[in-house]
């Protein structure tokens, strides 16, 4: 299977009922995505075809293998590995505080604002900068 990619804007709230192909078989899955303004990341929440909540509030936050898996701690739901995907030409801020151009790391709390990469989307760039995408569940 290939990776899938779900469509997303920089709408603060946004809700999608998504067709997908997961471990070979269809999947059919509520989305709701929306942008917390005081943290300055976004979190997904994802729910059966039937509207029961399966998960709440993941942040959606970049990151390397296996963390890099939204989903890794909820395998066990067998709905897929769901990555959040630094596709701009971009990179990791490597100024020693940690973090990137996902407004965290700007401004008093999380060191300089350094325009050289991001670590998560910030509210003007989910769809663009950064893509969700998902895969089949991990077999490990």
């Amino acid at each position: 299977m290939s990776l899938q990619v779900v469509p997303l804007t920089t709408s603060p709230n946004q809700t999608a009922t998504i067709q997908l192909s997961v471990d070979g078989n269809p999947l059919i899955v509520n989305i709701s995505v929306s942008y917390n303004q005081m943290a300055g990341y976004w979190i997904l929440s994802i729910s059966d075809a039937s509207n029961n909540l399966l998960i709440d509030s993941i942040p959606m936050v970049t990151g390397t293998y296996p963390a890099g898996n939204l989903l890794q701690q909820q395998k066990y739901l067998n709905i897929g590995s769901w990555y959040i995907v630094n596709v701009s030409n971009l990179v990791s801020n490597n100024s020693g505080d940690g973090y990137g151009l996902g407004l965290y790391g700007a401004g008093g709390y999380g060191g300089l604002f350094v325009e050289s990469g991001y670590d998560y989307p910030d509210d003007t760039n989910l769809g663009t900068d950064f893509q969700l995408w998902v895969d089949d569940t991990p077999v490990v």
